[in-house]
């Protein structure tokens, strides 16, 4: 049992550094645990080649407190190794994976324990939230939501069959191609977590409030499909380097409606979104300008504000049992406060909706 605050289990070093350079050919001359790890055991390990040079790699482990869908196996990496090669080939920059995806099982500290690795190229860069909400400059924040805008519209590209996670084989775990049924299912699966937990609400009226929003859509002519997503696709889940971007952790990647993509970013900007940047226009405005603009489908505004609080909503009891869940205490602490806001949105004004997302 590791005594890490995240991390039930660690590698032990010499063993992941032996299996490294084996591998690489080339001698491991620093090895160390990224500092903003707490989902998944993540190193930055430097080689130096035969020429003297310095190669950073990445190894990537399991989730060991995994978001909510995911989960602790070898096929998990293998369904993030198939997301990686799918997002490249369709030109949306991510790491690329090494070894050819081979996966390595490496002995853990404790009894009997091992974690499986998979291997990918270091990228430069810093997380996309900090970078926005740090920027002043309204014109580089322009370019920047203009460049994310792109990632987001070349993801909701990909189309897809079925709604649900991805398999380590490209297939569609449990999918469903009916999405009110998918949605439906996957709230009361959140739902009998948080009843098993004592906690008590009107689950039955809230889950209604969701089908009823699913339902107007349809009716006014909005058609939900299937495209690539990441479920996830926060600020922070994204490297920016001299402006060019990489999206990162693809462990919760799938197939889904393009917008609830859009309630990991709302989540870890907050009221940023609301910030004018030329006159009336905001930074929400301009994001979603230049989405369509790159062939993006949103539904008109009054649509849109229904289905982004529905799908906020289940972003944050996700996120909830997520804190519950976690090895941290720190993250556990949140749990209560999430959970209360998220019962809360329903009250909320849309207008005030980025407002209230900073009090999470």
């Amino acid at each position: 049992m590791s005594d890490n605050e995240f991390f039930h289990t660690l590698p032990c070093v010499e063993n992941l550094r032996d299996a490294v350079e084996d591998r690489f050919g080339q001698k491991v001359v620093h090895l160390e645990l990224f500092k903003f790890s707490s989902c998944s055991v993540v190193y930055k390990i430097n080689l130096k080649g035969a020429n003297g040079k310095t190669n950073p790699i990445v190894a990537r482990s399991t989730p060991q407190n995994p978001y909510w869908g995911t989960s602790l196996s070898k096929p998990q990496l293998e369904s993030e190794i198939y997301s990686a090669d799918l997002l490249r080939k369709n030109n949306i920059p991510t790491p690329k994976v090494l070894l050819d995806g081979q996966i390595l099982n490496i002995r853990g500290i404790g009894k009997d324990a091992y974690l499986p690795f998979f291997f990918m190229e270091f990228v430069e860069g810093e997380a996309g939230d900090r970078i926005l909400l740090e920027t002043k400059d309204p014109v580089k924040i322009n370019r920047l939501l203009k460049k994310i805008a792109l990632i987001f519209a070349k993801i909701h590209n990909v189309k897809g069959e079925e709604f649900g996670l991805i398999s380590s084989i490209g297939k569609t775990i449990d999918g469903n191609s009916n999405f009110q049924d998918y949605f439906a299912k996957l709230i009361k699966t959140k739902h009998a977590f948080l009843q098993k937990n004592n906690i008590t609400a009107s689950f039955d009226e809230i889950e209604l409030k969701c089908n009823s929003a699913l339902v107007l859509a349809q009716k006014e002519g909005y058609q939900f499909n299937p495209t690539l997503g990441l479920y996830d696709l926060g600020g922070g889940n994204m490297l920016i380097d001299d402006e060019n971007i990489n999206v990162l952790d693809l462990s919760t990647c799938g197939w889904y409606e393009p917008i609830m993509d859009f309630c990991g970013f709302y989540f870890s900007l907050g009221s940023f979104m609301d910030r004018k940047l030329d006159k009336d226009i905001t930074a929400d405005d301009l994001f979603k300008k230049y989405y369509t603009e790159f062939g993006g489908s949103l539904p008109d505004e009054r649509i849109f504000d229904s289905l982004i609080k529905v799908f906020l909503y289940n972003e944050l009891i996700s996120f909830a049992i997520y804190s519950a869940n976690h090895r941290s205490k720190l993250k556990n602490d949140k749990y209560p406060n999430i959970l209360k806001n998220a019962l809360e949105i329903w009250s909320v004004d849309n207008k005030s909706m980025f407002k209230f997302l900073d009090a999470i």
